[in-house]
């Protein structure tokens, strides 16, 4: 790495007789320059010299967020099923039937503008796999939320919409230029709180965030690949499909649904 490339730029440019102001400190590559030892650029297969990992300007199409809705510290309670013991000659069932614990997994996730464009409406289907002794019971079910003009924030000033027309309207006119939206989904915890009525709360945090479409400038290191246009490596990107994605919740999931798995034994 040369050492152009990892000290703040303390050149007085100007423009059209503009003093220019350098970059302020955390604008550069220092965190990359850093991380881009010797060993770690063996370990990921940087093998660019360090003379030409520069510190450079990149034009990128980014998902640029406007607006962020936080909620946190949500539960939803599923009952759970009959948890069914060993079956017995007689064809009795034998116990026990206590749950002993249970995980939590997202298994679907979407959301839409609200049709007066003053919030969304979030659905997010959830999973908890319930296990009894040597049987799984698996409980499905799906939430419902909301986020108002006014449970957002403008991201980065973090300021919210007054909850009044004027508010409203602000909100209305970033989203004409929002495109979409990301959810983020935290399990928090998993628990079954009654062994004789035996249900699952699922605790969780929702944060939901719009965004657009963006061009922006950022200082970046380029690793792989020439050090020129011409020597530019190819760069093939995609997303998995199922059942690693995450799906949209359609209608074809029921909103409380329990089965049960049998363990195999073990040989």
């Amino acid at each position: 790495m040369r050492e152009k490339d990892c000290i703040d730029n303390d050149l007085d440019l100007k423009e059209d007789g503009v003093r220019i102001p350098p970059p302020r400190p955390g604008n550069d590559c220092t965190e990359c320059c850093k991380a881009l030892t010797p060993n770690n650029k063996a370990k990921w297969g940087i093998t660019r010299p360090a003379r030409d990992l520069d510190c450079e300007c990149h034009m990128i199409c980014v998902k640029d967020v406007l607006l962020i809705c936080a909620v946190d510290d949500q539960y939803v309670d599923i009952p759970v099923c009959v948890c069914d013991g060993t079956a017995s000659c007689r064809g009795t069932v034998i116990g026990p039937y206590v749950p002993i614990s249970c995980e939590a997994f997202v298994t679907c996730a979407g959301e839409e503008l609200q049709p007066d464009c003053d919030g969304v409406d979030i659905k997010i289907g959830l999973q908890a796999i319930v296990r009894c002794d040597s049987t799984y019971v698996v409980c499905q079910t799906e939430i419902f939320k909301k986020c108002k003009f006014h449970d957002f924030v403008s991201f980065p000033g973090g300021n919210y919409f007054p909850k009044n027309p004027a508010g409203r309207s602000e909100f209305q006119q970033i989203v004409r230029k929002v495109d979409g939206s990301c959810l983020d989904i935290e399990i928090k915890r998993c628990e079954i709180l009654d062994t004789v009525n035996p249900r699952v709360r699922i605790t969780f945090k929702v944060v939901d965030k719009l965004w657009k479409h963006e061009n922006l400038l950022v200082s970046a290191i380029r690793p792989y690949g020439g050090r020129y246009s011409k020597d530019r490596d190819i760069v093939v990107n995609r997303e998995f499909g199922p059942p690693q994605s995450i799906p949209e919740c359609g209608n074809d999931m029921p909103n409380n649904g329990c089965y049960e798995v049998e363990e195999a034994d073990s040989e």
